[in-house]
C-alpha cells in the first residue's frame, strides 16, 4: 500500500510539472505586442466601449467619428486625465490608409443597410472589424444579398466581420448553455421586456409611442419595423444546435396601456388606450420536432424591476431561466471588448455568433489570447 500511495504522489507531481511546463511554454510563446484598435464613432456606446478597452489594456490608435468631438483629443473626449496624442477624425480614409491596427469596433447604427458601406470601407483597407450592429450578428435570411457581399470582401482581404452584443451572451450561449441540461426539447420559448423610458423619440419613433392601434396597424408593418433581434438569436441558435428550420413567421402587435403613462425620453404623456410599446414575435418549426418561439417587448416601464430575459424549455427536463435586472448599454460595450480577440483569431469572413466560441470573461492583458 505505502509503495502504491508514493507511486499515485508521485505521478500527481509528475502531471503537476507537465502542467506547469506547459503553461509557461504557452506564456513564452505568447504575443508581447497590444493589441491596437480604431474606435469608429464616438457617442456614447464608442465612448463607454472605448473606456472598457483601456481598462483592459488595448491599445487605442485612432478615433473616427463624422459629427461628433472632430478635432478632439480622444484622451478628452473619454474623460481621461491625460492626453492621447491623436485627434477625433473626420476623415475615415484618411485614418484607415495610414493607420496599422489589429481591429476597428464600431459603434454606430443597427442596421445593416446603414452600417454596409462602413465595414465595406474597413474590409477594403485590411481591418477585421467588431460591431455592435444588431442586424448583422445574424443576418443571412433577412439580408442574403449583403451578407454574401460582406463575406466575399472579408475573404478576399484575409480579415474578419463579426457583431455582438447582448445578443450573443444572454440569449445565443445563455440558452446553448441551457440546453444541455436537456435529453429532449418539444419546444422553446424566450421572452425578453426592454424599457425604452430613457430613450429619445428620434431614437424610438419606429415602435409609434402615443399612436392609436388603427394608426399603428396602417403605419408600422413588417416591412417598416427593425427587425426583430430576439428572432434572429433564434435562428443562430437553430443554427448552433445543426437543426434544419422549415418554416419562419414573425408577427408584430402594439402593447396598449389601460391607464395614462408618461414616457421620459419624449417629455410626453401617453394616454390610456394607445401605443406604448410593440411586441416582436417570431415562431419557427425544425424538421426536428422541437419548435421555437420568441417575444421581445420594447415598451415604457413604470416599475423597476421589469426589465428581464428568460428562457422556457419544454421537454425532458422541463427547464426555466429568468435574468432580471441587467444593463444592456454596459453589456453590449463588454461584450464587444471581450470578444475582440476571438474576432482577431477567427477565420476570415463574415463569422456570424453561431460560428464563434463560447465567450467568456477575459482575466489576462488582450495580447495573451491572440494566436501567433
Amino acid at each position: 500500500m505505502e509503495n502504491g500511495s508514493a507511486s499515485c504522489l508521485w505521478m500527481k507531481n509528475l502531471g503537476q510539472k507537465v502542467m506547469l511546463k506547459h503553461l509557461q511554454e504557452e506564456k513564452e510563446m505568447a504575443r508581447t505586442e497590444k493589441v491596437k484598435v480604431i474606435v469608429y464613432g464616438v457617442g456614447a456606446m464608442g465612448r463607454m466601449t472605448a473606456n472598457l478597452m483601456l481598462e483592459k489594456g488595448y491599445e487605442i490608435v485612432a478615433a473616427i467619428d463624422k459629427y461628433a468631438h472632430v478635432g478632439e483629443d480622444f484622451g478628452d473626449v473619454l474623460g481621461l486625465d491625460h492626453k492621447l496624442g491623436f485627434t477625433v477624425s473626420d476623415d475615415p480614409d484618411a485614418v484607415l490608409s495610414s493607420t496599422k491596427a489589429d481591429i476597428v469596433s464600431i459603434c454606430a447604427k443597427s442596421l445593416l443597410k446603414d452600417m454596409e458601406p462602413i465595414f465595406a470601407q474597413c474590409l477594403s483597407y485590411g481591418f477585421n472589424v467588431v460591431s455592435l450592429a444588431e442586424e448583422t450578428f445574424w443576418p443571412w435570411r433577412i439580408q442574403p444579398e449583403a451578407s454574401a457581399r460582406l463575406d466575399k470582401l472579408a475573404k478576399d482581404h484575409s480579415v474578419t466581420l463579426t457583431s455582438c452584443g447582448i445578443q450573443d451572451v444572454v440569449w445565443l450561449n445563455a440558452f446553448c448553455t441551457l440546453s444541455a441540461c436537456c435529453h429532449k426539447m418539444d419546444k422553446v420559448i424566450g421572452r425578453a421586456v426592454a424599457d425604452q423610458s430613457p430613450y429619445g423619440i428620434e431614437a424610438t419613433k419606429g415602435i409609434g409611442f402615443g399612436l392609436t392601434v388603427e394608426e399603428f396597424n396602417a403605419r408600422t408593418n413588417l416591412g417598416e419595423a427593425d427587425p426583430n433581434w430576439f428572432g434572429m438569436t433564434l435562428e443562430a441558435i437553430i443554427s448552433r444546435l445543426q437543426m434544419t428550420p422549415t418554416s419562419i413567421k414573425d408577427i408584430l402587435e402594439p402593447v396598449v396601456v389601460d391607464h395614462d403613462v408618461y414616457y421620459p425620453g419624449g417629455d410626453m404623456t401617453i394616454p390610456a388606450g394607445r401605443v406604448a410599446g410593440w411586441n416582436q414575435i417570431t415562431e419557427i418549426e425544425t424538421a426536428e420536432g422541437t419548435t421555437f418561439r420568441c417575444e421581445f417587448i420594447s415598451k415604457i416601464c413604470e416599475k423597476e424591476g421589469e426589465e428581464f430575459h428568460g428562457w422556457e424549455i419544454q421537454g425532458q427536463p422541463n427547464v426555466k431561466q429568468v435574468i432580471p435586472g441587467l444593463e444592456p448599454p454596459f453589456i453590449i460595450c463588454s461584450s464587444i471588448v471581450n470578444r475582440i480577440p476571438d474576432v482577431i483569431n477567427a477565420a476570415p469572413g463574415l463569422v456570424s455568433l453561431d460560428k464563434m466560441p463560447s465567450p467568456m470573461y477575459r482575466s489576462q492583458l488582450p495580447e495573451t489570447y491572440i494566436n501567433e
